[in-house]
């Protein structure tokens, strides 16, 4: 059944017809498939990626609104990859017929070698054919290029000439539908002139005989593979690749590495840019809720797998568990990764430089690229290595594989599946998918390559008869076969010759079975390796729902309503096309690979890269599900190992016929190094990497900047800067606070967006499953759920900002989580009794008085209109701003009422309703006393503490005519702005300090702006 499955997908070169030009021809038809269909693919993104389903607001809070984008990219990238691989190998199925159709014309029988029988007449128009066949398959090739090239032109053009204003969710409108539509002219023009000129060829289409003669023949072109002597420039010598081995791992560790101390200042950067929520996502709070006994999946929802929680976890019985480790950890596996990689590469190449070009460009795109002008590198865990930490190994035991031929090797694919799959689920399945590739691409070798896949330390491509020459390296190195248009014409002619006598080759008759038992025993060692990991971590609930249901709850929170995603629709040009030039490689590669083995003649080069590829395409759905522009850059590691393999390649087949034009003479070999040194240059003189303190900068300057640290023993998240002094003391003193009334650690809950670093100081176990717990409350029956438990269940202690505000609080951040903390405020302040307060956040003791049933039902019921009109609240707030922002002053004056008809309270509706009535263009709008009495109350509220708020009262006191008040608060404003390093700001209010002092009103511009 597989042989006869086999005899029906695999295509071979048709008798006649050399295999290289073969090849050559059909690179052109896949090029042309390839560039319409991912025109029509991102064309679909612009259209059709943008969902304007809303309707899951009524069950999501403020906070999950603005997180939950619905967008239809997914299905129409997994779509969009299918077509274009479907089309593409169509179309060179669709030449091969004509070839076939050719090569049948030529000949004087259909059963014979069309070449040995052909007549002279027919011989010349073999020649003739073969010309015309190649002619319309570089027009192809150039009409893809054509085309592609003006869709990207229109592309940018189309964004460059248009304005776009901001819309309730988005950076930009989506596509109009007749631009979209303007965006395929490319494609169907090319596709025109391509049916024009080929249909234009008469007898036979594209096949018809040249005029006068004039054709000529297109002979076959051999490159052998000669190992290293094809490279660009000499191989290495001895000493120097010996000196590249041991100083790029050096480079790598003072690139990468920081020198004592730095870490914690790293953390400190990450308060400053990130406040921790990458951090505690991925590391700190799952890890410290299993340090506390806690288990994985029914007791802790981690987002990003098991694996490296519970490593950090381990780092509470060696060390303190801390930010500025769990940072060491993120640095100290990044140099081993990136080590790792570059061994890998230099295995492959037979080549340290070209194994330091492609390491180097790796560190480049995945740590230094992508980050805000004052982030830092290990911000954010899940989008650096750590987030695919298995992969290197993986390729790694597939690459020797590949070359001894060893079930050990493929056993340890398995492994680092399974590790993969349980240090991050998601990238896991995705080295799962690429494996199975393999797999597949496995059955499409040559016969005496499937042959060998059962058998145990045989060369690649070579009967276990047939010993390997001495010194040869034609068949050590998968990666010299990568792009080689050779083909073992012999030996397929022989397996035909053999398949049409009845006779087959030793395992010809189940290559499908053994290509299939490759992938079953890689799949066993990977659940060897996950199941007992997963037992470990879920505590022994391994085999109960509630562990599959948490273990795999990210997967469907994250991928169904659209948690934390961005349209494609919306990226900015350059990250767009970027993206789009990408995708064209990964696909190209992987494509080409496919048509190779329908061929049966995919070589282990070019299936190990086309594995490589389909693995950056599956990361790359990471990219696409948050379409970000940093985020895209993250996922480049396995681009960087392809386009250098590509690179490689093409260096090859350049020297060749550099060569040739030389008359032999080699191209200057100091060339390679050069390129080398370029790429070094560009990581070094990179921003990113200069602000970064590596030990490489330790050796020119001081990389530590003195500061306040968060926690003291031991110096943890440091650097700060002095204007965070009271926070510093404020959190220092509630982690003492927690630490002295539950000294286990265990029964208290924290009420705040800041939990998970005041659980980590003072060594307590997070209360919830899900912490950090505000980020978490996407959705009401979130809220509502964790209302019941403080009811049903509650803790001993309740930690809770209170509605004391200091000075050094972000004012800003804490109201925008007020939605979250008041209706949970409402179940402590009517379950719980104050015990003390600290600072600006109160302690509250559990009382010990029961609930009966209708009490129970009371506070349910009171609970959920709380979180409804606390949501309605804000609600009203939202739509008001963008309103504002789009100049419909009217109907913004409306929102902002209903807010504070609801709450009265709410001091960033009385700013900016302040603002309209004391700024607008429009006079009508304007109201002097309004603007005053709104400014006040928000400044009340607020204490004096909050720089925009009082310079809104200094323009509302200078509508009023109130001048000398409006000067004293914009001085007041500009010096509380100075102090919190607002230098914006405080610019802005001197010069409103000027305009009042002449005793001129701020009007604001035709848009008002949010305030000042």
């Amino acid at each position: 059944m597989s042989l006869g499955l086999r005899r029906k997908l695999v295509r071979t070169p048709p008798e006649g017809i050399a295999a290289n030009s073969y090849y050559l021809h059909l690179a052109g038809p896949l090029l042309f498939a390839l560039s319409l269909s991912l025109q029509l693919t991102v064309t679909a993104f612009l259209l059709f990626g943008v969902s304007h389903d809303r309707s899951f607001e009524n069950q999501v809070t403020v906070l999950g609104r603005l997180w939950v984008r619905p967008e239809r990219d997914m299905a129409l990238y997994v779509g969009g990859i299918i077509f274009s691989m479907v089309a593409a190998v169509g179309s060179a199925f669709w030449w091969r017929s004509r070839i076939v159709r050719f090569a049948k014309q030529a000949g004087e029988g259909t059963g014979r070698d069309a070449a040995k029988s052909a007549a002279p007449g027919n011989q010349e128009f073999l020649t003739r054919g073969a010309a015309a066949m190649f002619s319309a398959a570089l027009l192809l090739g150039c009409l893809a290029g054509l085309s592609m090239g003006a869709f990207l032109l229109l592309l940018s053009s189309h964004f460059a000439s248009h304005e776009f204003g901001p819309i309730y969710s988005s950076v930009r409108e989506p596509l109009p539908t007749f631009d979209g539509l303007r965006l395929l002219v490319p494609a169907v023009l090319a596709v025109g002139c391509a049916v024009v000129e080929l249909r234009s060829k008469k007898a036979g289409g594209i096949l018809r005989p040249a005029p006068n003669g004039t054709a000529q023949q297109y002979p076959e072109r051999r490159v052998r593979a000669r190992g290293l002597q094809d490279l660009v420039g000499r191989v290495p010598s001895r000493g120097a690749d010996r000196l590249l081995c041991w100083g790029i791992p050096a480079v790598i560790i003072l690139v990468i590495a920081v020198p004592r101390g730095a870490a914690a200042w790293l953390a400190g950067r990450m308060l400053e840019t990130d406040n921790l929520h990458h951090l505690n996502f991925f590391f700190m709070a799952p890890a410290l809720s299993f340090a506390h006994g806690k288990a994985f999946g029914t007791e802790i929802f981690s987002q990003y797998g098991i694996g490296w929680p519970l490593v950090a976890s381990f780092l509470a019985r060696i060390s303190a568990l801390t930010y500025a480790n769990l940072v060491c950890v993120e640095i100290t596996y990044g140099c081993i990764y990136f080590i790792g990689l570059f061994f890998l590469l230099r295995s492959v190449f037979q080549n340290s430089v070209w194994a330091a070009i492609g390491v180097v460009l790796a560190v480049y795109w995945q740590i230094f690229t992508g980050m805000h002008r004052t982030g830092v590198p290990w911000t954010a865990p899940s989008l650096t290595l750590m987030r695919h930490s298995m992969d290197v190994w993986f390729f790694w035991a597939l690459f020797k594989y590949q070359s001894q031929r060893r079930f050990l090797w493929l056993e340890l694919s398995g492994v680092a599946i399974g590790l993969g799959i349980f240090f991050e689920t998601e990238t896991g399945l995705y080295l799962m998918a690429a494996f199975f590739l393999y797999s597949l691409l496995l059955a499409g070798q040559p016969v005496a390559q499937v042959s060998n896949l059962l058998y145990r330390r045989l060369p690649i491509g070579r009967p276990s008869d047939q010993k390997r020459a001495p010194g040869s390296q034609a068949g050590s190195t998968a990666i010299q076969q990568i792009g080689n248009l050779r083909y073992d014409e012999g030996s397929a002619k022989n397996a035909k010759g053999r398949a049409d006598e009845g006779v087959r080759a030793p395992g010809e008759s189940q290559p499908i079975r053994s290509a299939a038992l490759v992938f079953v025993v890689g799949c066993a060692f990977a659940a060897l390796t996950l199941l007992p990991l997963l037992a470990y971590a879920s505590r022994g609930a391994l085999l109960t729902r509630a562990f599959w249901r948490g273990w795999t709850e990210p997967l469907f929170l994250f991928g169904s309503w659209g948690v934390s995603a961005m349209p494609i629709a919306e990226l900015p040009d350059v990250p767009l096309l970027s993206f789009i030039c990408i995708v064209a490689v990964f696909l190209s590669v992987v494509i080409w690979a496919a048509t190779r083995a329908l061929h049966c003649a995919v070589t282990d080069g070019e299936a190990l890269l086309a594995v490589v590829a389909a693995y950056g395409l599956a990361c790359l759905l990471l990219f696409v599900n948050r379409s970000h522009p940093f985020y895209m850059w993250r996922v480049l590691v396995p681009f960087a190992a392809v386009a250098t393999a590509l690179l490689f390649q093409a260096a090859k087949f350049a020297r060749t016929g550099a060569s040739a034009l030389l008359s032999g003479n080699p191209w200057p070999s100091p060339l390679l190094s050069f390129v080398l040194i370029g790429v070094v240059v560009l990581l070094l003189t990179k921003p990113e990497f200069r602000r970064y303190p590596s030990l490489a900068s330790a050796l020119f300057r001081r990389v530590n900047e003195p500061g306040l640290s968060l926690m003291s023993e031991p110096v943890d998240v440091a650097g700060l800067p002095d204007e965070r002094g009271g926070f510093v003391q404020e959190f220092r003193e509630v982690a003492s606070a927690v630490r002295a009334i539950a000294p286990g650690g265990r029964d208290v809950a924290i009420l705040d967006a800041f939990d998970t670093p005041i659980y980590c100081a003072a060594h307590a176990e997070p209360w919830s499953r899900n912490t950090p717990l505000f980020d978490m409350a996407l959705t009401k029956s979130f809220i509502e759920e964790i209302g019941q438990k403080l009811m049903e269940s509650p803790p001993r202690y309740v930690v809770v900002l209170g509605q004391k505000r200091l000075a050094h609080r972000d004012l800003a951040a804490d109201q925008a989580w007020d939605f979250i903390r008041s209706p949970l405020y409402w179940v402590v302040t009517n379950r719980f009794r104050l015990r003390h307060t600290v600072a600006s956040y109160e302690i509250w003791e559990k009382s010990d008085w029961p609930l009966a049933s209708s009490e129970q039902q009371f506070y349910s019921m009171r609970l959920r209109q709380l979180i409804d009109l606390q949501s309605y609240v804000m609600d009203h707030c939202i739509v008001a701003d963008a309103l504002a922002r789009r100049g419909e002053t009217a109907n913004a004056i409306a929102e902002y009422q209903k807010a504070l008809k609801l709450n009265p309270d709410l001091p960033a509706a009385l700013n900016n309703m302040a603002w309209i009535r004391s700024a607008s263009a429009q006079p009508q709008y304007r109201d002097g006393a309004e603007a005053v009495k709104l400014a006040e109350r928000a400044c009340e509220l607020t204490h004096y503490k909050e720089a925009a708020y009082i310079g809104t009262l200094g323009v509302a006191y200078a509508e009023a005519g109130r001048f000398d008040e409006a000067v004293a608060m914009a001085e007041k404003a500009r010096e509380s702005a100075q102090a919190a390093g607002d230098k914006q700001r405080a610019a802005k209010n001197q010069e409103l300090m000027e305009l009042f002092k002449a005793h001129r009103p701020y009007r604001d511009q035709p848009q008002m702006s949010e305030g000042n």
